[in-house]
């Protein structure tokens, strides 16, 4: 009888033990460059002093922009951008576009080339991740003053994927 027991035991607990749970298959990260490649809609613009740290005054001026349906194309074949208005954003019209890291992007580089064949660069930091299945793309500017030295105006915009 305990030699019965003993056995029913050790066979309960292979038994248990058989029944591991099943773990999902870890994916691949989706590509962020694959991510960006759309065209965006501008939904909303807020605008805050670099000097307020704790954002105590954004404003949001969203209405002085969005009417005007704005909207940024971004191309991955070939890393450029294109507004469908003329300087809409402060960035120029058209440029290329760089990730400061294409497998996990902090800030997207915008540059500009003017008339003048001179080259205006943009970082933008991202505020949130941009992916295939992400319905929106989220960064910010920071606008500087003639020197290029002092920061002035901070905008966050905000795109919806169309």
């Amino acid at each position: 009888m305990k030699k019965t027991f003993i056995l029913t035991l050790i066979a309960t607990a292979l038994a248990f033990g058989a029944c591991e749970k099943s773990r999902d298959e870890i994916y691949a990260p989706s590509s962020k460059i694959e991510g960006i490649n759309a065209t965006w809609i501008l939904a909303e613009v807020h605008q805050y002093d670099p000097k307020d740290v704790e954002k105590e005054n954004v404003l949001d001026i969203s209405e002085i922009f969005v009417e005007n349906g704005i909207e940024l194309t971004v191309n991955s074949k070939d890393f450029t951008y294109t507004f469908n208005q003329t300087d809409p954003l402060f960035m120029g019209a058209n440029g290329v576009w760089a990730f400061d890291n294409n497998d996990a992007p902090s800030r997207v580089h915008f540059k500009n080339i003017t008339s003048n064949n001179d080259t205006l660069t943009y970082d933008c930091r991202l505020l949130r991740t941009v992916r295939a299945v992400d319905a929106t793309l989220e960064f910010e500017l920071t606008r500087y003053c003639e020197s290029g030295t002092t920061p002035t105006t901070i905008y966050q915009y905000k795109f919806r994927r169309k």
